[in-house]
């Protein structure tokens, strides 16, 4: 793959957390950031962290908001989600107005999950840039509704919601792989 750095391929990767975001998940975060370097030439890779459950809603707005605040700064962004980040990812990114958004990454996302209420609480419906969503075979968290509607390619890991991505760089090898075919476009 051709990872020269020019101003027009460079990408700033921003990580989303789900809820109960706890240290143990460090290494799925440093996993899939060593993964998506090795496909995607990263001027930037920054994980936001914020533990919350998933009724705090206002909580989850600001964290929302907070994220794209931050990071609409006009570089070229991927937005990658881990469950519920993959939705508030999907939320944020029609609402980038400087930076061009290439494309989002949901991982084990609740999407249609309880009627898609999550979705539609979050705005996670009217979402133009690729996506690309990811499911888990044994997830007990998210146990269907992981496809976003509109998603390029959806794909079934053979792993569980979490510690799959804790233990195993191979998931984060596949996720980041599937991504850049997708995503290291124009958006």
């Amino acid at each position: 793959m051709n990872l020269s750095r020019t101003r027009e391929n460079v990408v700033k990767v921003i990580f989303m957390v789900g809820i109960l975001d706890m240290p143990y998940k460090d290494p799925m975060w440093q996993h899939l950031e060593q993964e998506f370097k090795k496909v995607f030439p990263i001027d930037e890779a920054v994980v936001e962290h914020l533990f919350y459950l998933p009724w705090e809603f206002e909580k989850i707005r600001v964290y929302a908001k907070h994220v794209r605040f931050s990071h609409d700064t006009g570089d070229d962004v991927l937005i990658v989600g881990h469950s519920m980040g993959g939705v508030l990812a999907c939320g944020i990114a029609p609402q980038f107005s400087k930076s061009r958004v290439r494309g989002v990454v949901t991982i084990f996302s609740p999407h249609t999950y309880m009627g898609g209420r999550f979705s539609r609480e979050f705005g996670a419906v009217n979402i133009t840039a690729p996506i690309v969503s990811f499911a888990a075979t044994w997830d007990a968290w998210v146990p269907y509704g992981a496809r976003h509607e509109r998603s390029r390619e959806h794909v079934e890991l053979k792993t569980d919601h979490v510690f799959g991505l804790v233990q195993n760089p191979q998931w984060s090898r596949i996720i980041a792989r599937i991504a850049h075919k997708h995503c290291s476009g124009p958006g």
